[in-house]
């Protein structure tokens, strides 16, 4: 038979050997899980009616009327809502961190290109430099 401290070692070193492998794949899995969140098609949310909601805010009060109308809408939708300019200058958001984004490159197909610096600062704003599709309304 082997000695005390040789099946002391060989347990030790199972219980050892079985604790990082479990540690190992529970890892993995968090990370796969992460990585799906990540890089995953999110659901675009609906956007049915937020266009008229917008026009008929903007004809009635301008840009002011118009950001409370993102700001409501975006609250019942679940998302962050931002009015550009024909200069891709922010000009109404349903959150007010968004109008103060710089904007690189939007055009009417959805895509964004947002700078990762916000108007009148050089620390970092409030969106990613990732450019970045969006829906157009």
């Amino acid at each position: 038979m082997f000695s005390l401290r040789t099946r002391l070692f060989v347990t030790v070193a199972v219980v050892l050997a079985g604790a990082t492998g479990a540690a190992g794949l529970l890892s993995r899995r968090a990370t796969l899980v992460e990585e799906r969140q990540i890089l995953s098609r999110r659901q675009m949310p609906p956007l049915e009616g937020v266009a008229s909601d917008v026009q008929h805010a903007y004809a009635a009060g301008g840009w002011d009327r118009t950001r409370s109308a993102l700001h409501a809408t975006g609250a019942r939708i679940g998302a962050r809502l931002l009015a550009l300019d024909t200069a891709n200058r922010p000009v109404a958001a349903s959150v007010p961190v968004l109008e103060s984004v710089t904007i690189k490159a939007a055009d009417a197909g959805g895509n964004l290109s947002p700078s990762g610096t916000r108007r009148g600062t050089t620390s970092a704003g409030c969106m990613s430099s990732r450019p970045m599709r969006t829906r157009p309304t």
